[in-house]
């Protein structure tokens, strides 16, 4: 028989062999992954393409130039509101001399009203015409620029639709050239009962697994909607993870550990 002072000890490591499953138990909610941005990539100028160095699969740096269209033309607008501008900003600094000038006159009295209202309106219609050729050159910028589609950051690319000599039309309709998903960042996504969904916190550090490796995220998106369900209410839970250089693909299987 155990004596009273065994007893005693026994105690404490009953409790701790009791309690231990429960410290160390761990939630886990199937999920699947997806991507945390996916864009599609076009753009607002028309042109003949020349080059499309991207392929499908391909991971991209940020800015890297996917696809280029003709731009000789627009290079040549560019160059002609470079020159229009410069015109119009000697001709706008000739017409404030001459303001200054006729208003030196007129507090002479040497310069009639209507003489300094036309050298005002001088002034002021070879400011306009100053803004105008500021506004030609940014879009002729604007078009110059356009006639590369790049990367808006590390991708990979999932689609491409463009070919060498493809016509792109966009005065008619924009279409993608490019779908690209965020690279080294996905998403996995699952759904959670109202008591499970009560029990998780936005920013929450948790785990990713997938395909035998796990992964640091943290919960980027509690709903606050259920998702439609046959047997009970669901809300969705998003958990954001950086897969540190992996290939994975959306709609792999994983699994999200809250600790």
């Amino acid at each position: 028989m155990m004596n009273r002072n065994a007893l005693v000890r026994s105690i404490p490591l009953l409790c701790l062999t009791t309690l231990l499953p429960t410290l160390v138990q761990a939630d886990e909610f199937d999920a699947s992954v997806q991507w945390a941005r996916r864009v599609e990539l076009s753009t607002p100028v028309s042109g003949v393409v020349v080059e499309v160095p991207a392929h499908t699969g391909e991971r991209v740096r940020q800015d890297q130039v996917l696809l280029r269209l003709d731009s000789k033309v627009r290079a040549a607008n560019l160059e002609q509101a470079k020159a229009q501008l410069a015109r119009q900003a000697r001709l706008r600094s000739e017409a404030q001399r001459e303001l200054d000038r006729s208003q030196e006159l007129f507090n002479a009295t040497l310069l009639s009203e209507h003489e300094m209202e036309l050298a005002r309106i001088g002034a002021d219609s070879a400011e306009a015409e100053l803004q105008k050729a500021k506004a030609v050159l940014a879009q002729a910028e604007s078009d110059l620029k356009y006639s590369d589609v790049r990367a808006p950051f590390d991708a990979v690319v999932l689609q491409r639709f463009a070919e060498v000599g493809q016509t792109v039309a966009t005065q008619l309709q924009v279409t993608p050239l490019f779908v690209v998903a965020q690279a080294d960042v996905m998403i996995a996504r699952t759904t959670a009962t109202l008591a499970q969904l009560r029990a998780l916190k936005a920013e929450q550090a948790v785990t990713v697994k997938v395909g035998g490796r796990s992964y640091e995220g943290h919960i980027t998106q509690l709903g606050a909607e259920p998702v439609p369900k046959r047997d009970e209410s669901r809300y969705a839970v998003e958990v954001t993870f950086a897969t540190k250089g992996a290939a994975l693909r959306a709609g792999e299987v994983a699994k999200i550990v809250v600790p």
